[in-house]
């Protein structure tokens, strides 16, 4: 890893940065390979931002929630919000229309939207909840949900007059009852004011390497997911974005675009140890420098045999949507096995 201390400053912080600076600099690849450069997400994140106002009626502090796969239209919606001062609530899209109702209307959801394959239980949930939200659809409107276009097409792609920072509101797992919404006092900054705050946890978990190109391999409902991902853009870097997970796929995207940084669960690690070794090895995984992991608890011998494999780049965290979280380097558990 280069030499770097967390009081070097970065060349540039923010999403919006980068993209003013370096617009054809590559920030996203999806899972069908579509590649989005740093000013086209700009441009339609913009866009989408004024379609908040002027479509969806949203005012600073509004809410949308959002029941999307991970892809170019829910990462274009979260920067809008992110610049428009309102909350954005990520549901997990294996709820039911009842669970998704629940939360749209405990957050006040003004707003939703949706990937086409959930499409039908959004416009469930919204008509269980009867009033309140608009809902948009990333595909074509059938009558109970308005197309996602709706919100960029005709609409300037110039950055909005005003752009306060807006924050996410995730809901807890709600292991004693219902989910309940963690929601944070909007912190009245700009955006990229706003993008500064992500940068004592890059310091902190000493990231600073992680985000050249950061894989999403699971869902970016869940807040271990979104940060990060949100962390690499505001840092310059490719976002590679997976729909889906085996373990061959994940070798080969890691392999392909070089990746430096991901997310995983120990069930991953478990299914990528089950490959024949002379598959799995076949693969050049080289250029990983940080696999954080959490969510579940990682065995001894599990865990021991990654860091055989791939050195020691496995950052394990313990956290909560509530509080936030802790890390247990590499070196500390080779240290103290077990430790979390």
């Amino acid at each position: 890893m280069t030499e770097t201390t967390p009081n070097e400053p970065y060349e540039r912080m923010g999403f919006r940065l980068w993209a003013q600076a370096e617009p054809d600099r590559v920030a996203v690849v999806d899972a069908h390979g579509t590649t989005l450069t740093y000013g086209e997400l700009l441009a339609e994140v913009n866009r989408i931002s004024h379609g908040f106002r002027s479509v969806a009626g949203l005012e600073t502090g509004g809410t949308v929630a959002c029941v999307m796969a991970n892809g170019i239209p829910m990462l274009a919606v979260y920067l809008a919000a992110m610049q428009s001062g309102v909350y954005f609530v990520t549901i997990n899209y294996h709820l039911t229309a009842p669970e998704i109702a629940y939360i749209l209307q405990d957050s006040g959801a003004d707003a939703v939207v949706c990937s086409q394959r959930f499409g039908d239980v959004v416009a469930d949930a919204i008509e269980l909840v009867g009033t309140g939200s608009i809902g948009f659809v990333d595909g074509a409107g059938d009558g109970r949900l308005r197309p996602l276009r709706d919100l960029a097409d005709g609409q300037p792609e110039t950055l909005p007059a005003e752009s306060p920072a807006g924050s996410l509101m995730q809901y807890t797992s709600g292991t004693t009852g219902r989910p309940k919404g963690v929601k944070r006092p909007l912190s009245g900054i700009d955006a990229d004011r706003g993008a500064l705050q992500y940068k004592w946890i890059y310091d902190e978990y000493r990231m600073w390497e992680a985000f050249d190109a950061w894989l999403v391999s699971s869902p970016m409902y869940h807040s271990a997911n979104i940060t990060p991902a949100s962390g690499c853009l505001h840092l310059g870097g490719t976002l590679v974005l997976m729909e889906g997970w085996t373990p061959e796929l994940f070798l080969e995207a890691v392999q392909r675009h070089r990746v430096t940084g991901t997310h995983m669960v120990p069930t991953q690690f478990h299914r990528l140890l089950q490959l024949p070794d002379d598959v799995r090895l076949s693969f050049d995984v080289s250029s990983l420098r940080f696999v954080m992991h959490g969510a579940a608890p990682c065995s001894i011998a599990l865990k021991r045999a990654m860091l055989d494999w791939l050195g020691p780049v496995l950052y394990e965290y313990y956290g909560s949507t509530e509080v936030g979280t802790t890390f247990a380097f590499p070196h500390d558990w080779l240290a103290h096995p077990a430790t979390a």
